[in-house]
């Protein structure tokens, strides 16, 4: 590796030992010998330890305190060198061809360059159904474009180290939805993004119909404060037109999984429905402070 290496691939874990390895070894696997991979976690488990026993030539930023998924990013902006910086989260596989995805597409005069998403639990149906709600934009059948930062497609994104410079730290406060916020200053910075979906990165959601519930309500109750702030109000009927919008968008996008877009719907449904009343519950609390 070159003392500046080409990329930057920075894997982000909060009590994460049972799925970071996978995460790291599908970075490491990939065929370019010009990558540096670090590594930040946080949190009570010994993610750190086993990471340093498995790698022991990895850099591991380990922090006594729980960072928060932008405090995670920004430490390891501080720790790496490459011109560009890609992010990947403990709970993800990068897919075959990942790392020479990125770079060809920057290398292409793309500064962000926006990742597509797969299902890392393809016979399971409330997997399925997280997947088609959460990342209808950003499934592998929609085509390669140009889109805006406030577009959903603007997400998984690496960058130029000098965009990230121009766009400062990620927030650090937020549970959820700091690379949302990114996103959104990079429009505001007048950048755009380039969605490849030959880059893809493989994410196992919620398997169980209740585990699904309880993280749709969790994560709806986290991202209550942006969306209303956005202009919407978490009802019924702004929400159906959302799912049905979502859906089209899904649609489109799910090829070759139509036959898996058809049979989840109930989980898709579900889903949507737990973010909705998430954003509810917490609204309700906030009016009631």
């Amino acid at each position: 590796m070159t003392d500046r290496p080409m990329l930057s691939v920075i894997v982000m874990g909060y009590a994460n030992a049972v799925t970071i390895e996978r995460a790291v070894g599908s970075v490491l696997d990939q065929d370019d010998a010009d990558t540096e991979v670090v590594v930040v976690t946080s949190g009570p488990d010994d993610s750190a330890d086993r990471l340093r026993r498995a790698f022991p030539s990895l850099t591991v930023i380990d922090s006594p305190v729980r960072l928060l998924p932008g405090g995670a990013r920004n430490a390891g902006v501080a720790g790496t060198h490459g011109e560009l910086v890609a992010f990947l989260a403990a709970d993800c596989v990068a897919e075959p061809g990942w790392v020479a995805g990125r770079r060809r597409a920057h290398a292409d005069g793309h500064s962000v360059v926006a990742s597509a998403m797969t299902n890392g639990a393809p016979r399971n149906l409330a997997a399925w159904g997280f997947h088609f709600d959460v990342y209808s934009a950003r499934l592998a059948g929609h085509g390669a474009r140009m889109v805006r930062g406030t577009d959903p497609a603007a997400h998984g994104c690496s960058y130029e180290r000098t965009v990230l410079e121009r766009l400062g730290p990620f927030d650090d406060t937020l549970l959820v939805g700091e690379d949302t916020d990114a996103s959104r200053r990079l429009d505001r910075l007048g950048v755009a993004v380039w969605f490849d979906p030959s880059v893809r990165t493989a994410h196992v959601g919620p398997t169980r119909t209740r585990a699904l519930w309880h993280d749709r309500v969790r994560r709806g109750a986290a991202r209550a404060i942006p969306v209303a702030a956005a202009g919407t109000d978490g009802s019924i009927m702004q929400l159906l037109r959302v799912w049905f919008g979502d859906l089209r968008v899904a649609w489109r996008g799910a090829r070759p999984d139509r036959a898996w877009f058809w049979a989840s719907l109930p989980w898709t449904a579900l889903s949507k429905l737990g973010a909705g009343v998430g954003q509810r519950r917490a609204a309700r609390r906030r009016a009631a402070a």
